[in-house]
């Protein structure tokens, strides 16, 4: 058996399955020649990956150096994004919000089926949202 060394690549195989569905893998190989036939070595299935990470696997495989763009680049902020952090308002005047904050008061909403005893006659109602609510609803394009 020829001694395994050398450089490695990202194979694309595809493959038809039942139905003639295509399943595509990728397989992290090595190539190398043994009777005077090419032969691969699978040192790993990459299929798992997302395509960004398998591009830059391929990229670096290639002998390409990455960086972060936090490396590359300096970030500053804007005059509007400092002022809303000093001011923890947004131009809007509403108070800066976590996520999760914000999910909590977009909670807060609510539709109740009232009854009006006696009888069967009922209607729905939904509570009025806040300003803050209906700015948000706004920039979702969505209607409670």
């Amino acid at each position: 058996m020829a001694k395994r060394g050398g450089p490695v690549h990202v194979a694309k195989i595809r493959t038809k399955g039942k139905g003639g569905k295509v399943y595509t893998s990728y397989l992290l190989r090595r190539s190398y020649r043994e009777g005077g036939r090419v032969r691969h070595e699978n040192l790993g299935n990459l299929s798992h990956l997302p395509e960004a990470a398998m591009e830059a696997v391929r990229r670096v495989l290639a002998g390409e150096v990455l960086v972060s763009a936090e490396d590359r680049f300096q970030v500053e902020r804007s005059e509007a994004a400092r002022a809303k952090a000093g001011s923890q308002k947004t131009e809007e005047g509403f108070t800066v919000n976590t996520l999760s904050d914000l999910l909590a008061e977009l909670g807060t909403l609510c539709r109740d089926k009232v009854r009006i005893e006696p009888g069967e006659h009922t209607f729905t109602r939904l509570t009025k949202p806040t300003p803050l609510q209906e700015r948000a609803f706004q920039l979702l394009g969505v209607r409670p």
